[in-house]
């Protein structure tokens, strides 16, 4: 199969891919978990220790999670209250987050306008969006 074969489909690089949860998807490509963990790691964007496959729980698809996580640290936003906006669900205990945090299922820019409400969305969105894209397809290459 030719790199451009092996990228179209692939719920890695497919932005609107669903076929695979995070977890699911982390789960069955060990490698790729690896790489991606160690270089959100080294970024400084995921804290040592901490487990992706626990950190994407909840989101639709991969690149939506790493995208979150990529805004959390742009914008110093918790990445707990991105997540709960995000997926839905209450933020972890002990986080501080905005009153109705993760009272229903938002897309990253609404998130974004509601965590942040002084930040241009749409531009922190786009950004944190390619980020995410080029960190997938770097994990993915070196995986």
């Amino acid at each position: 199969m030719s790199d451009s074969a092996a990228d179209h489909g692939n719920p890695v690089l497919s932005k609107g891919a669903t076929s695979s949860s995070p977890t699911t998807l982390l789960t069955n490509n060990t490698k790729l978990d690896l790489t991606l963990t160690s270089k959100l790691q080294s970024k400084g964007l995921l804290p040592s220790g901490t487990d992706l496959k626990d950190a994407c729980a909840g989101f639709k698809n991969l690149g939506q999670c790493v995208a979150a996580i990529h805004v959390s640290h742009n914008l110093s936003v918790p990445f707990a209250c991105m997540k709960a906006d995000m997926t839905g669900t209450a933020p972890d205990t002990g986080v501080t987050c905005p009153p109705g945090t993760g009272s229903s299922k938002m897309s990253l820019g609404k998130s974004i306008q509601t965590l942040s409400p002084d930040v241009d969305s749409k531009s922190a969105a786009k950004n944190a969006q390619k980020q995410s894209d080029a960190d997938l397809k770097d994990a993915q290459t070196n995986s």
